[in-house]
């Protein structure tokens, strides 16, 4: 129940070779590779009072990765994200930049599916009419209407410290993030994890005659109905008679497809809707083992964002651990976008009945990969990877496209 299914590009964030983040480094900034290059005011920032860069080496390594992207447990939706470790209910589990988009009025494209409403993140009065980005959690994770486990806070505005008279680099960059995702309930270590993307979305994109996508109230009756069937069939659910009664039963729902849906269409599936729940039922690699997320996931919380220590660069990302040379920092699955619609056309008629028009670029631009003479923008939206900064003089990064098989290298030919 992917927003769209759509060709996914992954490009791959490693350490530039001949440069080691070590354990003495831990936190810094990822486009800085030295302790020595970061302004002791700066390292204070980053390191919670830290007063000199040895003093980062005491820090608590956090080793074990808590979050993968990996391919959903949703039949036909790409890619997902799973948590590694136990989460409870009401802690955060990841926080993002917002990047709007001014009077952008196409409908039906690759925007528009990935986009949220602008009263969810604050944003009705940037424009007539905003569409909101948000990368990871709002847009790498999927849907499940009956296993829901997150809920969103309204991310803060602020112009990271720099003032819009006094600093260029004010208007280069969002001023709207810490859109906090938390867990809406206890979530198990390797479950996935789905955020709410309304009824209104499965109804306008997804539903037709033909495909019903039951709702969360649709399996808590799906629940109530196999409950109360196995209670009638006394837990045999493989009798003559059992099969009657679930066919019969069945036939009675068909009138509504979205109840349809969420129940079995084989009674010997009972007994597991009985201890799942019909919603679990539905997709059943919803929890992966440890071993299968190391194997088929890549590592989503390697950065974390932070101030950054660039000036006017204001926020940026850094290492959440230790990493060694040709580790992979972030994973990118990349929105291909139409350069055209990164830009603002405004008209002005005047009295004398001619209209001079003017072309702005929408702040999306900033947070792109291109080439000035192509027509196509790629978007990365996997968690935190917006908040990477260049650095032209001691970059500790680069880019590679992935092996992964969600790459479609026949794009590059």
């Amino acid at each position: 129940l992917q927003r769209i299914q759509e060709s996914v590009m992954c490009k791959k964030i490693t350490i530039v070779k001949g440069i080691l983040l070590t354990l003495m480094c831990e936190g810094l900034e990822i486009n800085n590779h030295t302790c020595e290059s970061v302004s002791q005011k700066s390292m204070r920032n980053v390191a919670s009072g830290v007063e000199n860069c040895s003093d980062l080496a005491e820090k608590s390594i956090e080793t074990k990765c808590g979050l993968y992207m990996a391919e959903s447990a949703i039949p036909n939706s790409g890619l997902g994200m799973y948590t590694a470790v136990d989460i409870a209910s009401g802690q955060k589990i990841t926080s993002e930049i917002v990047i709007n988009l001014a009077d952008y009025r196409k409908e039906d494209d690759i925007i528009d599916s990935y986009s949220w409403n602008e009263e969810r993140t604050r944003s009705i009065h940037e424009a007539a009419r905003v569409e909101s980005l948000i990368p990871g959690l709002g847009a790498l994770v999927n849907c499940h209407p009956g296993l829901i486990n997150t809920q969103f806070s309204r991310p803060k505005t602020n112009s990271a410290g720099l003032h819009r008279y006094f600093d260029p680099g004010v208007g280069a960059f969002s001023n709207f993030h810490d859109f906090t995702v938390s867990a809406s309930q206890h979530i198990q270590a390797g479950m996935e994890i789905f955020v709410d993307y309304g009824e209104d979305y499965f109804v306008d994109v997804l539903e037709n005659d033909w495909i019903h996508i039951p709702m969360e109230e649709d399996y808590e009756k799906g629940d109530n109905i196999i409950w109360m069937f196995w209670k009638t069939v006394h837990g045999q659910v493989d009798t003559a008679h059992a099969k009657l009664l679930w066919t019969f039963i069945r036939q009675l729902a068909a009138h509504n497809g979205r109840l349809l849906a969420a129940l079995p269409s084989d009674p010997n599936d009972i007994p597991k809707a009985i201890k799942l729940g019909t919603a679990m039922l539905s997709v059943p690699n919803v929890v992966r083992t440890s071993e299968w997320l190391e194997k088929n996931g890549q590592c989503l919380d390697n950065i974390r964002p932070g101030q950054s220590t660039l000036e006017q660069a204001g926020r940026g990302a850094f290492a959440t651990r230790s990493l060694r040379m040709g580790d992979v920092i972030a994973p990118a699955p990349l929105l291909h976008i139409r350069r055209d619609d990164s830009v603002i056309k405004y008209a002005e008629e005047f009295p004398d009945g001619t209209t001079n028009f003017f072309y702005m670029n929408q702040l999306l631009l900033n947070y792109c990969f291109s080439h000035p003479r192509s027509s196509l923008l790629l978007y990365p939206y996997s968690p935190v990877v917006n908040y990477i900064n260049h650095d032209g003089k001691e970059p500790n990064a680069f880019i590679r496209w992935s092996g992964r098989k969600y790459h479609k290298s026949e794009w590059l030919d």
